[in-house]
């Protein structure tokens, strides 16, 4: 094809991807498109990492990004996920990402986000993209705002509670604790009916001590304490003043009913709904207020803290308090769920400004340090996963953005896509289904690159059409490639008779990229890796032909030495 012919098949807009490759990125795309044959190592995950002090939430709580291991399962926006990658991303600048509601979330200017355009209508479920956290602080000096994804509720497994949730919410609220007694008080007589219902099934039953005062005491004397003092004490709460008071852990991430029982018991003792409908919690202690918003963002809400020190008469005299007090203005989907109170529940029922949307918005990115970082691939399809706050953020880019640009200018009529099916060996004969079926979870990799690049319904589409072909090494013999974007994956696991036989299908007009990690080869045998081969006595002595190791995003330096005995007790 000749110049004028090129340049005149070419679109007349430039192709806008979703992803902006980094500098060093942008250097091996700049080789991959001067010359027919590019191999390009480096690390899996280049580009993606979260401080390791980081928090992942999990089926049974929060656990530290470095504490995260492959086959872990994580919670993710569709449900519990595994974690089928781990990556050490090294030091790196971390940059603090605060959101509409005031929490935050840290990570690399190269982690990855999917959003949405505030400028979009918050009802829409489509003009969603994904985007580094470089990009969207470019675009907040723009003045372009996005919104993340929200989680609807957080599975967590049933844990064994030594205290009724309903209960404990309004002790916390309402409740006097000491070692020895258990108090609590109300003016309402559906939370004396719900605590008679609970300590129906126990020994205990509540006495009324004076005014609104109530005292749960056991239903037959004798000099052994009641169930509910040695459960208070269990859970560590007895002996706390306003100031500290806390949720335990196994309540905060325990199951919905457990966390719905838990947040009616706090509202219907300390809540109330203002005269707009939004529901309000006022506490003293800032421990509870954020054990608090963690719930209800662990339900799918949104609460905006807002702290202060109160002012009170004295005699006659005006004083500020020397603690603070933190409001909570909550913000969740069906509130009336969370009091058991008919009053309160028909004023969240009848809210005046009906809630538009509980999506948070990032408001600010900021640099805070530098750390040591890692990134995790899990296996959901939408590549998401819930870290700090319950935000919701995303899990090798070079090549398929260049193929993309190839196809889009019409300088390749095809993309072929091959990679290694478990080992060198192709045994893939045991997966159910047919060959597109066995092949789809080994390339799905390739395809989440395509997808977080260009509109996936445009790549499904030239999926379909054969434009974009998924090729077994295996089935290379007899295959000739004439005008196609050849992205070969996972080189590292190729012999050198197949990376011979792959290269050799390459004719008139096409070009190749070899990408892959020497050090993560699953062969049996290491040596046989056909990459070690290519790139020492091929790459760079044939015109054409050339080799780049990508080094942004190296490997945690313990994990050298760690690698080096492995190998030393192999051998």
């Amino acid at each position: 094809m000749t110049e004028q012919q090129q340049q005149k098949r070419k679109p007349k807009n430039p192709i806008k991807f979703q992803i902006q490759l980094k500098d060093e990125q942008k250097e091996a795309k700049a080789l991959i498109v001067e010359n027919d044959i590019t191999v390009l190592t480096g690390q899996a995950g280049s580009g993606k990492a979260q401080p390791l002090d980081s928090l992942v939430y999990t089926p049974t709580g929060p656990v530290k990004m470095g504490d995260v291991k492959v086959g872990d399962k994580v919670l993710g926006l569709s449900g519990t996920t595994e974690v089928i990658g781990v990556y050490p991303q090294g030091v790196e600048d971390i940059y603090n990402i605060e959101l509409s509601d005031g929490s935050t979330v840290r990570a690399s200017l190269g982690h990855l986000w999917q959003v949405q355009a505030k400028r979009f209508s918050f009802n829409e479920t489509d003009n969603w993209c994904v985007k580094t956290t470089g990009e969207l602080l470019e675009d907040l000096d723009k003045g372009i705002e996005y919104r993340i994804p929200r989680i609807t509720e957080a599975s967590f497994e049933e844990q064994e509670l030594p205290l009724d949730p309903y209960l404990l919410g309004i002790l916390l609220a309402e409740g006097h604790l000491t070692e020895s007694s258990v108090s609590f008080s109300t003016n309402e007589s559906t939370v004396l009916s719900n605590i008679s219902d609970i300590l129906e099934k126990t020994e205990c039953t509540y006495t009324h001590i004076g005014n609104y005062d109530y005292r749960i005491k056991k239903k037959q004397r004798d000099n052994k304490p009641n169930s509910i003092v040695l459960a208070c004490r269990e859970l560590g709460v007895t002996g706390k003043i306003s100031y500290d008071k806390f949720i335990p852990s196994i309540y905060k991430y325990s199951s919905i009913e457990t966390r719905t029982k838990l947040i009616q018991g706090l509202v219907d003792g300390d809540g109330y709904v203002n005269t707009k409908g939004t529901l309000v919690y006022g506490t003293s202690s800032e421990v509870l207020a954020k054990d608090i918003t963690e719930i209800f963002q662990s339900l799918g809400g949104r609460v905006t803290m807002l702290d202060y020190f109160p002012k009170y008469d004295y005699l006659g005299e005006k004083k500020t308090s020397i603690h603070k007090h933190y409001q909570l203005s909550i913000t969740v989907e069906n509130p009336a769920r969370f009091t058991t109170i008919p009053f309160k529940r028909d004023r969240l029922l009848s809210r005046i400004h009906k809630i538009k949307y509980l999506s948070r918005v990032i408001k600010k990115i900021t640099k805070v340090s530098s750390q040591e970082t890692q990134c995790i691939k899990v296996a959901a399809e939408d590549s998401l996963y819930i870290t700090d706050n319950f935000t919701v953020t995303h899990n090798t880019l070079v090549a398929c953005q260049a193929a993309l640009d190839a196809l889009f200018n019409r300088e390749v009529e095809k993309i072929i896509v091959a990679r290694p099916v478990v080992t060198a060996k192709e045994e893939i004969g045991f997966l159910p289904g047919g060959l597109k079926d066995k092949l789809d979870p080994f390339v799905a990799p390739v395809f989440d690159n395509l997808y977080r690049l260009y509109n996936k319904e445009k790549v499904d589409s030239l999926i379909s059409e054969g434009i974009i072909e998924v090729v077994p090494i295996a089935f290379m013999r007899g295959r000739n490639f004439s005008n196609s974007f050849v992205i070969l994956d996972e080189a590292q696991n190729i012999t050198d008779s197949q990376l011979e036989l792959i290269v050799g299908r390459l004719c008139i007009g096409s070009k190749m990229v070899i990408s892959g990690d020497v050090s993560q080869i699953d062969l049996k045998n290491k040596k046989e890796s056909g990459l070690f081969f290519f790139i020492k006595a091929i790459a760079g002595q044939v015109p054409g032909v050339v080799s780049m190791h990508l080094k942004t995003n190296h490997r945690h330096p313990i994990i050298a030495p760690i690698l080096e005995i492995y190998k030393t007790l192999r051998d």
